[in-house]
């Protein structure tokens, strides 16, 4: 739908102890429009009445608001026929400077049926949030029913919210135009039954550490039953605490209820070293975690579980043997790497159809592949399945392994969740189908993955709503959240990196707060058998604190989610206070601030060698020998980079330049590799990374999803991406992970096309 763009002009001006809106709604010709719904909604919106104002504009295209409190709001302008604008303000006692607000352009309808109790002020919210800030719009109800054009282009969030009631927070597909809401009931306060309830029934546990005995654990061996599958969700990816509960209650279901399985989020592939390490003690295990390629996981808490495994199988004693798996699929690379090997011994003349899988395996979120390439892509795979033979070890699912991630690089962004989640789930199947008859699995994940009812990030089905189809009651859901504390995870724009952030406790009302108010310190809480109004609540929405791998200090209310906790978790585990994960090794200090980058690339062609170019860590010192050549090279001269890994697991070949002339532009950097490794943990390869002002980055691609193993000839790498229109600096150049030498020659950056 195409639609005439409009403008909003919003005129603020102050009152004694309040602040009053107001302005005008008029299209491009300056021509007043009439009937837009225009509402005020303050930030961050958490109920019905933060929708602080709503209007219609009268003939004259006039609105006005009074009354509003202090605070930041946006203001948006919809109506079902014209595309919703909208700007983010601070209101303040003494006024404001007007604004004006542009609507209309390409649209899309979304429309649908409101369910549930009638309620008053009750509101449809749409939203978008993103490094500008937050689009807001709100769609009156009326009679049941709701409709509102919004821009087409952007990723949107969509629910209902009333006075006493909101329904669950969905995300809307590109290509969606209806979708009915359901409002439930919510509670402010927790019914005084709740909380009787949960201090009566919490399991106390004195500590989170493994190796104090189990006797505070007995209960919860009546929670876990006869259960084949146990899975044990977290609330951040970087809570210490979390991961030592996860050891301590994989031990506990080792010795006393006979699991022999472990499975943590990691990539199939990547973590067969692990599991060589915990059945054969092969290898060293810091090595191996570090080979998984998940930062999450690469910590002291997650190191000291894989050698109680180990020492577990060392055991003489202990006949019944553990085995560790990995159960996702983001890096098909390795899965690559492992039937290229297979092939040069079994069959070379299938090695061809391994480079057919390229294009497809190119990762970018935001720009899919293209159904060609997935086609061919998926035809290479059924010959490289046909020329498996049926002996081989773990080959066909390294295919399977492909095929999922085809499926997922080639879907549009909000369908990706969905498609990993129901892969996670296919395989972990495949583990228990191939494992011996009895065999009992722990699988490791997030919160949102092991769920049991779907979040808005999984359309189609979070990995638990997959498991609890596939097993039934055969499998038992542990959620885990905390009141308060510190945890790490990549910060936002003004924290970039992997740094230790610190939160507070959610509001009162909300599903963490309530259990931190009636529980103990540490707890087991089995949520299945809630009489009456407790079960009532725990069925109701609520807030329930959600972080991945990124958080972004200034909006900690926004990883907040409401969710069932009865249809998502069988049981929660629960401490108070919680302290940050260490990375193995310990948590480096923060980097110094970055030098002011280079008016521009230099020595592209190595004719200078190293001239030009930064080394990190440096020197030897850092396991890294860096020198030009001229043996070996597509032209000579090229640069030769010799790696040690017992320094440094990695080393980083870069330039850092000023990005004002490719500003709001497409780029593209090129360069050949070769290279020889010690091992399959090793690869070498090319990175882009684009600095943002205030130490925030933009795009960033180091290919860890499709990294190359040993490149015995010379091979081109090629990583293509956008330049935020404010961006400080481009990052370019090699990186090397792990130990042996590589080699980079003919290296460019160049303008491919405006973004």
């Amino acid at each position: 739908m195409k639609t005439t763009a409009i403008a909003v002009t919003i005129l603020l001006a102050s009152l004694p102890g309040a602040a009053r809106i107001s302005g005008v709604v008029k299209n491009r010709d300056g021509m007043p429009v009439k009937g837009m719904h225009v509402a005020v909604t303050l930030l961050p919106i958490e109920a019905a009445d933060d929708v602080g104002a709503e209007t219609d504009s009268d003939d004259a295209g006039h609105f006005s608001f009074s009354g509003l409190a202090p605070g930041k709001y946006t203001v948006g302008a919809s109506s079902a026929d014209v595309a919703a604008g909208w700007t983010e303000i601070e209101v303040k006692a003494d006024g404001a400077a007007p604004v004006t607000i542009t609507v209309g352009g390409d649209s899309r309808l979304i429309s649908g049926a409101i369910r549930g109790p009638a309620l008053p002020k009750a509101h449809v919210i749409v939203g978008r949030w993103d490094s500008k800030g937050a689009t807001m719009f709100s769609a009156p109800i009326r009679d049941g029913r709701y409709a509102i054009a919004i821009p087409r282009e952007g990723r949107y969030a969509i629910e209902a919210i009333g006075n006493g009631g909101e329904s669950a927070t969905l995300m809307l597909r590109p290509d969606e135009t209806s979708r009915d809401l359901t409002i439930e009931r919510t509670f402010k306060q927790p019914p005084f039954e709740v909380v009787q309830w949960i201090a009566k029934k919490a399991i106390p546990l004195k500590t989170v550490v493994a190796g104090n005995g189990f006797d505070d654990m007995r209960p919860i061996r009546g929670i876990v039953g006869d259960a084949r599958i146990v899975t044990l969700g977290e609330a951040t990816h970087g809570t210490k605490e979390f991961f030592q509960f996860k050891h301590r209650m994989l031990e506990f279901l080792v010795a006393n209820a006979g699991f022999d399985v472990f499975a943590i989020e990691a990539s199939f592939p990547d973590a067969l070293a692990v599991n060589d390490y915990v059945l054969n003690g092969a290898g060293d295990p810091a090595r191996a975690l570090s080979g998984m390629l998940f930062w999450t996981w690469n910590t002291e808490e997650v190191l000291a579980l894989i050698k109680w495994m180990r020492a577990w199988n060392d055991n003489p004693k202990h006949t019944r043997k553990l085995r560790f798996y990995g159960f996702d699929m983001q890096n098909p690379a390795s899965s690559v790497e492992r039937l290229r090997k297979y092939f040069e011994k079994a069959d070379a003349t299938a090695l061809p159809l391994l480079d057919r899988l390229t294009p497809a395996l190119n990762r970018d979120l935001q720009k899919p592949t293209t159904p060609d390439q997935q086609k061919e892509a998926m035809a290479a795979l059924d010959e490289i399945a046909a020329r498996i033979d049926a002996a081989a070890g773990l080959e066909q699912e390294q295919v399977t392994l492909i095929r999922q991630a085809v499926r997922m690089f080639g879907a549009a962004p909000l369908m990706t969740g969905g498609i990993r989640d129901a892969a996670m789930a296919e395989n972990i199947r495949w583990i228990l189908d191939h494992e011996p008859a009895g065999t009992k699995m722990v699988v490791w994940a997030h919160n949102g993955h092991v769920a049991t009812e779907e979040y808005s990030f999984a359309a189609g089905g979070n990995m638990g709503t997959h498991l609890r189809s596939m097993f039934g009651k055969d499998l038992v859901a542990f959620g885990a959240g905390f009141n308060r504390g510190s945890f790490q995870a990549v910060g936002g724009r003004k924290r970039p990196g992997l740094v230790e952030h610190t939160v507070g406790p959610l509001e009162t009302g909300s599903f963490d707060r309530t259990l931190a108010d009636a529980g103990p310190p540490i707890f087991v809480l089995d949520l299945r058998h809630a009489p009456g109004a407790v079960r009532d609540w725990l069925d109701s929405p609520l807030k329930n604190r959600t972080i991945g791998a990124m958080f972004d200090d200034d909006n900690p209310k926004g990883y907040a989610m409401s969710i069932h906790p009865s249809r998502s978790f069988d049981a929660v585990f629960f401490i108070r206070d919680t302290t940050s994960a260490v990375p193995v090794g310990g948590r480096k200090p923060p980097p110094p601030p970055l030098p002011p980058p280079a008016p521009a690339a230099v020595n592209l062609d190595f004719a200078h060698g190293i001239e030009g170019w930064m080394l990190m860590p440096a020197a030897t010192k850092g396991g890294n020998e860096l020198s030009a050549t001229s043996d070996g090279c597509v032209v000579a001269p090229c640069v030769r980079l010799s790696r040690n890994a017992q320094s440094s697991p990695f080393g980083v070949l870069s330039q850092r330049i000023d990005a004002t002339p490719y500003r709001g532009k497409k780029i593209r950097f090129r360069a050949k590799v070769r290279s020889q490794l010690a091992d399959d943990q090793s690869s070498a390869r090319i990175w882009l990374r684009v600095d943002l002002p205030g130490g925030g980055m933009g795009f960033f691609d180091n290919m860890q999803s499709r990294a190359p193993k040993s490149l015995p000839e010379w091979t081109d790498q090629e990583i293509v991406g956008d330049v935020a229109p404010d961006a400080e600096a481009i990052v370019f150049g090699g990186l090397f992970i792990g130990s042996g030498i590589a080699w980079y020659d003919e290296t460019s950056l160049e303008i491919v096309a405006p973004q």
